[in-house]
């Protein structure tokens, strides 16, 4: 037998390897796994099963809610997911089982995994650095095990003091040869008091520490501009950013700085900044006729019950974007993931 006849591997993925840079620890795991870790923890959760407990932690199309109540009312998922991450050991996990779960089921061998440490610590009863230390040892034993590069991104929080931030930022150079790749910016906007040129000098410190640099913005008129997220926090990623089909000069601004945008289809649909596939065909038609990049990312798997085939299989299914211009997302994130800084 030649080795063309060489019968291939069932169970390995037969596509090309993929790449996504917008993706959650507190929305990463599976639910089955977020269960396991809270009982290995102790922690006493207010669900009669597991069931019960998957569904408090999923949005579907049925169950669609708005940004804000997603990530501040009662049925905000967050809060059960950062509780159970909120130990060393948990974060180890955490990251171990994303990343390996994202190369076993989609081929994923790049990876940035983004996460606030300033949540994992419930309030400072954790040191942060044990936090951050259990997330590292994640890192590593996952790149040992499988053939992935993952890097992790600090997020910071528009509703954080000023301090607590720096903290974060603090943090992460303090760890940057260790994995840490850059930074974002999460979080609503408080009702316009979050204050873009206060926070520059914070994140104007991460870049000039070599620090990649993603903020969330424009995923809603109501929220930080694209405009000021690139100007103002040195952006060179945007997280979401669909708004920014609407401002003409946002487009040219994007375009200009070789801004990478992070889009994230079904994360989108089902907090209604988006109502389907036409209107995701209209923001990267726009993006494309600017000359803007982009990539295609989960987001929240667990709560969204999607991950990256997923996202890549309804766009082209629906004819969002052909098989190319999918290959030419993943070549742009290929390149754009902070782990190549």
């Amino acid at each position: 037998m030649d080795a063309t006849q060489i019968p291939t591997n069932p169970f390995k993925p037969t596509w090309k390897p993929l790449t996504e840079l917008h993706i959650h620890a507190g929305g990463g795991l599976p639910a089955s796994t977020m269960w396991t870790i809270a009982h290995q923890q102790g922690i006493r959760l207010p669900f009669e099963d597991y069931w019960d407990f998957k569904d408090a932690i999923t949005i579907t199309r049925a169950k669609m809610m708005d940004l804000d109540e997603f990530l501040h009312s009662p049925k905000n998922p967050f809060h059960w997911c950062e509780m159970i991450q909120s130990s060393p050991e948990a974060m180890e996990h955490t990251i171990y089982e994303m990343a390996a779960k994202a190369y076993r089921k989609c081929n994923v061998d790049t990876l940035d995994i983004r996460f606030t440490p300033m949540k994992r610590n419930r309030k400072g009863e954790k040191d942060l650095d044990h936090i951050i230390a259990g997330a590292l040892r994640g890192l590593d034993r996952v790149m040992l095990e499988y053939p992935i590069r993952v890097g992790l991104i600090f997020c910071l929080e528009k509703g954080f003091p000023a301090h607590l931030n720096e903290i974060t930022v603090d943090k992460a150079i303090k760890y940057k040869s260790r994995g840490i790749v850059g930074i974002d910016l999460t979080g609503l906007d408080s009702g316009n008091k979050f204050n873009a040129d206060e926070m520059a000098p914070i994140f104007h410190k991460a870049k000039a520490a070599g620090l990649g640099v993603t903020v969330h913005a424009g995923e809603g008129p109501e929220q930080l501009s694209v405009k000021d997220a690139i100007t103002k926090l040195g952006a060179d990623r945007i997280g979401h950013g669909i708004d920014s089909i609407h401002h003409p000069e946002e487009l040219e601004l994007i375009q200009k700085h070789d801004i990478v945008m992070e889009f994230c289809p079904t994360s989108n649909i089902i907090l209604g900044l988006l109502n389907g596939p036409e209107d995701c065909k209209n923001v990267v038609n726009t993006w494309m006729a600017h000359g803007i990049k982009f990539t295609v990312n989960s987001d929240d798997p667990i709560f969204f019950e999607t991950n990256i085939k997923l996202e890549y299989n309804f766009l082209r299914e629906n004819g969002v974007l052909t098989d190319k211009q999918l290959d030419q997302c993943t070549a742009i994130a290929r390149k754009a993931s902070f782990l190549n800084r």
